[in-house]
């Protein structure tokens, strides 16, 4: 890329090449990022499903407004217009208009952006009237994935188009692959449990990313972020190790994804307790503790299966992360996996 390219565009780049926790749409987060990329006032984005009756909406992400009342007016208009409502077909785009960033006002001008009956029902009265969109149809062949922009007084720059641009390719792959999870809900929790279930670190490289980790691989990615990143992708590319398989995984047309799994060590943990019990002088009762924080369990279930109070496992797991000069859980985790941590009395 050329010197245009910012370093936040970059790092949007490489966040939508990675599933996060509690997040469902990648477009939740990346829609007022967006805003701030391109110096818009409001951006949003609109994906829209077919039902009998015709289109409507399925989700909205607004920024820079209150989402609802625009969501109500854009609801109202597409349920009584046919699928080109505007001056794309909403259910299949022209090919040309296909995952491109184009600002509105350079491709229809003032006058022809103002036509559409969603203009004049539901963009002029919340406030975007007389504003350029920068927008990209999201797709996935032909079918719509999204429409994703931003609006703001003044044309957009070539600049800014070039760098929406930039990141379509990064949200066409991510905003695929949440439609085919869509699918069947449970598929992200299943694999979480699955990856858990793993006697091992264990990873889902997605591209050139870590795209899901279970706990143990997370502990060792904490301890040293780049050195593993780079052991992972040497894995991926061919590279062999005894104790570690690597698998590819079918995705339907997308971004080949990767399994991982490295047992080398950490397939039983009772060695890696007996040497944290010496280092870190720990009583029994802790060590217990600490055997079931490593595979990842709340304090509740912890509680649970050693049959003591929520409490008392709060008070093993501070007197844990002294003993073992850890600032949090996932620290102690990584000086667990890793070998490292001194005992402090």
């Amino acid at each position: 890329m050329g010197g245009w390219e910012s370093t936040r565009a970059r790092d949007l780049r490489e966040r939508l090449g990675r599933f996060e926790d509690g997040v469902p749409s990648a477009l939740e987060w990346f829609v007022p990022e967006l805003m701030k990329l391109v110096d818009g006032d409001r951006a949003l984005s609109v994906q829209l499903r077919v039902e009998e009756e015709g289109l409507d909406v399925a989700r909205m992400v607004v920024a820079g407004a209150p989402a609802a009342p625009f969501q109500a007016a854009f609801s109202r208009v597409v349920r009584r217009q046919p699928v080109s409502f505007t001056n794309w077909n909403a259910v299949c785009p022209e090919p040309e208009q296909r995952n491109r960033a184009v600002s509105v006002v350079e491709l229809l001008g003032w006058e022809g952006l103002r036509a559409p009956p969603v203009y004049v029902e539901a963009v002029a009265p919340h406030g975007l009237g007389d504003r350029d969109q920068l927008r990209a149809l999201v797709c996935d062949g032909p079918s719509l994935l999204g429409w994703v922009g931003a609006f703001r007084p003044t044309p957009f720059t070539a600049r800014e188009v070039r760098l929406f641009d930039s990141l379509v390719p990064a949200l066409q792959q991510r905003l695929s692959m949440e439609r085919q999870l869509e699918d069947a809900p449970v598929v992200l929790a299943m694999l979480g449990a699955a990856l858990e279930a793993i006697p091992g670190a264990a990873y889902v490289i997605r591209g050139r990313s870590i795209a899901h980790a279970n706990a143990m691989g997370r502990a060792v990615l904490d301890a040293d972020p780049a050195l593993r990143r780079s052991e992972l992708l040497a894995f991926v590319d061919g590279h062999r190790r005894e104790g570690v398989s690597v698998m590819p995984i079918a995705s339907r047309g997308s971004a080949e994804h990767v399994l991982v799994v490295d047992r080398r060590s950490r397939a039983d943990t009772s060695a890696a307790l007996r040497d944290a019990q010496l280092r870190w002088g720990l009583t029994p009762r802790q060590l217990e503790v600490l055997g079931e924080l490593v595979r990842g369990e709340p304090n509740k279930t912890i509680a649970v299966t050693l049959g003591c109070s929520e409490r008392t496992v709060e008070i093993h797991v501070t007197a844990l992360l002294r003993k073992a000069g850890s600032s949090s859980r996932s620290e102690l985790v990584a000086r667990f996996w890793t070998g490292t941590g001194f005992g402090v009395v």
